[in-house]
């Protein structure tokens, strides 16, 4: 097979060739998000005055540091240096990643401490109830599976590419109306690690309106997606819904609902940690409903209520 090498000496007219750009990606190992993720990357490097000619230790460098300083996040800067070095070796060129490089992305990550976009608003409780209420009032069959996405995330602390993963027959009744999700993936997105997670009877009850008006069977159809996409009149397709797709129907809904601050996809997920610390959650309690591995990130999203149980809190103002 031609290398993007070859690609670009047979064709020298090639428009990326004239501009100076590095060969597209063309391994099929890569996945598709990834692909975009490196294209995006290489992009903004352009903006950065960053040519295949420059592209070297010295000059990639300073692209970098020129990205910092129009105020990008340090895991940005970082992925589009990965993007050069990836580019790079697509046009069979040696990896632009040096030492300058290595000191640029030093001094950027010291610098840019806590920079960033900053953290995902937390969608709570009692916000994602608000969210839920008001997607399944009025909006049809879209309004109920968006209903029933909304309460099963915030229940279940799950990510959106575990929501968008999820099949008909990982959801299970309980006697007493409440339900229980099986997980088939892990944090590192891999199968079989048999986490089960609690779901509310409210939530099983959005689960069951949106099943009814899909017309979904979950005895029959266990190994087909829980939440599908909606086509304009209501028409529920068999396809499953992408992680982007679940990341902006839990953005708008909660916005809808008046959620402030920077809404994300991760929002119901930050929001449930913080009402379980709220109510009284320990860390560790915090930690096995999320599957978060060290309290690391509760104690992030969490830090205000922890304050507020803290030892000054509780000896010098509750005594």
């Amino acid at each position: 097979m031609r290398s993007s090498e070859d690609n670009v000496a047979r064709h020298p007219r090639d428009k990326a060739a004239r501009r100076g750009r590095p060969a597209k990606l063309t391994a099929r190992a890569y996945a598709p998000n990834t692909r975009a993720a490196y294209r995006a990357g290489w992009k903004r490097l352009e903006s950065a005055s960053l040519t295949l000619d420059t592209l070297d230790d010295a000059g990639l460098a300073m692209a970098l540091t020129a990205l910092d300083a129009r105020g990008l996040a340090p895991a940005t800067v970082a992925l589009a240096a990965s993007a050069a070095a990836k580019l790079a070796d697509e046009a069979g060129r040696p990896s632009p990643k040096g030492p300058l490089t290595a000191k640029a992305l030093k001094v950027i990550r010291r610098r840019s401490q806590g920079r960033g976009r900053g953290q995902a608003a937390p969608v709570t409780w009692r916000d994602a109830d608000s969210s839920a209420v008001l997607a399944a009032s009025g909006n049809g069959v879209g309004g109920l599976r968006d209903a029933a996405i909304i309460a099963v995330m915030s229940d279940g602390l799950l990510r959106v590419s575990e929501c968008a993963a999820l099949r008909a027959g990982d959801v299970s009744a309980e006697a007493d109306g409440s339900g229980r999700l099986a997980m088939r993936r892990s944090t590192a997105g891999q199968e079989g690690d048999g986490a089960v997670l609690f779901l509310g009877r409210p939530t099983m009850e959005r689960i069951a309106a949106w099943q009814s008006a899909a017309r979904i069977d979950p005895a029959a159809e266990s190994a087909e997606p829980l939440f599908r996409r909606v086509r304009k009149g209501g028409h529920v397709q068999p396809q499953g819904l992408s992680p982007l797709s679940v990341h902006h129907i839990v953005k708008a809904r909660a916005k809808a609902a008046g959620a402030a601050g920077r809404v994300s996809g991760h929002s119901l997920r930050v929001g449930s940690a913080v009402s379980m610390v709220r109510r009284g959650a320990t860390v560790s309690e915090a930690c096995q409903a999320g599957r978060w591995k060290s309290g690391r990130m509760v104690n992030r999203y969490a830090a205000g209520e922890i304050a507020g149980r803290g030892a000054v809190a509780r000896l010098r103002y509750e005594s």
